[in-house]
């Protein structure tokens, strides 16, 4: 349990590393930039972290919850149990199951388009899972996703003018 704390702990502080860059140069990360900027390999060992990260973040959460909420596992009936099964799998099967190799070449593409310079990777591996998935909608995802880059950024420059 502790490998799975320290874990996750160091996936957070990586996760805020570009938070800071961005508040440090006072101007919008260019992820994009990063990810061209990496070699084949080390974008699959990102994925590969990303992935390890939810897959343990998911179990410690899960643990946790059930920590909190003791269940008597057996006063729940089988079509209950097996309801929460199958939720489990809909909600989980997504992240777990992506092919890097895959979801990097994906994100190769989504990158070369300079509007998704400032989309960050999560959300761009979240496009990309949803595209190979099939999704109709990515258009649309990444149209939100460069939507919300924009009003994240306006909303700290609001707040550096309040605040000098």
């Amino acid at each position: 349990m502790k490998k799975t704390i320290l874990f996750v702990l160091v996936l957070s502080i990586l996760m805020l590393i570009p938070m800071n860059v961005f508040a440090e140069k006072e101007e919008l990360y260019n992820y994009r930039n990063t990810w061209n900027g990496w070699t084949e390999y080390q974008k699959y060992v990102y994925l590969w972290g990303f992935k390890d990260g939810l897959h343990f973040e998911t179990f410690y959460s899960l643990t946790a919850a059930l920590e909190v909420f003791t269940i008597d596992m057996n006063a729940i009936s089988d079509q209950e149990s097996e309801k929460q099964l199958k939720f489990l799998e809909k909600t989980t099967v997504d992240f777990y199951n992506f092919n890097l190799e895959i979801i990097r070449s994906i994100m190769n593409d989504l990158y070369n388009d300079a509007a998704n310079s400032y989309i960050s990777f999560d959300q761009i591996i979240e496009i990309a899972n949803k595209k190979l998935l099939g999704f109709s909608s990515i258009e649309n995802m990444l149209e939100n996703a460069r939507k919300e880059v924009v009003r994240m950024n306006d909303l700290m420059n609001e707040i550096k003018k309040r605040n000098p």
